[in-house]
């Protein structure tokens, strides 16, 4: 948890990349559901109170790291969605 918020700012750059991306190709870029469910995490669209039990499983794979998610540890769900999606393009899981 220390690194991943040690690195929030290339976190909330990355994020921003996607961002301009999504506005300038908008359609052209192609998610399944559960992407966008880590899209919004990432964006801070939605809060991890609000997933699904299944989506929770997913964003983390190893649940003792964000200690069952507390409120002081939203904002590490933020920054696994947003190194999960960095993972998907690199395996080009995300069509664009």
């Amino acid at each position: 948890m220390i690194l991943l918020r040690r690195h929030k700012e290339s976190y909330h750059l990355i994020i921003n990349i996607i961002e301009n991306l999504m506005t300038i190709l908008g359609d052209d870029i192609e998610f399944t559901q559960m992407r966008t469910k880590f899209l919004q995490v990432g964006f801070s669209k939605t809060t991890w109170e609000n997933l699904d039990d299944i989506t929770k499983r997913r964003l983390i794979k190893n649940p003792s790291l964000t200690g069952g998610n507390r409120d002081s540890n939203e904002d590490i769900a933020q920054f696994l969605a947003i190194d999960r999606l960095v993972e998907y393009i690199r395996h080009g899981k995300i069509t664009i």
